[in-house]
């Protein structure tokens, strides 16, 4: 994390402050990066972001919500998937799920 600029994140550092050290965060992911890159502005976080912001407020699980209602089943398991490769790519693999009706136990 070393090579992100200072100024880069400083703008993030209340919410980081925030979810620090969190036993659980519940964050939204709603579009990979492909589908991210065409709805910036539109009020959700791409996965990469969200993921990093988990590792920069090192968080020790996450549920991810706020899924988009045109994605099937088959598609958000990719994307968890995805998220999965994501944390473990950036040395940082802690339990996650996606958020569900009904969700009572986590992990």
């Amino acid at each position: 994390l070393s090579v992100i600029p200072r100024d880069l994140l400083q703008q993030y550092e209340p919410i980081i402050a925030f979810i620090r050290n969190a036993d659980v965060l519940i964050h939204e992911a709603q579009y990979p990066n492909d589908e991210y890159a065409k709805k910036i502005g539109w009020g959700h976080t791409g996965l990469s972001n969200a993921c990093l912001l988990a590792k920069l407020g090192s968080v020790k699980r996450w549920i991810v919500t706020h899924h988009d209602p045109i994605h099937d089943d088959s598609l958000l398991e990719e994307k968890l998937l995805l998220t999965r490769q994501i944390l473990e790519t950036i040395d940082y693999a802690i339990p996650v799920t996606h958020a569900f009706d009904g969700l009572t136990e986590v992990f």
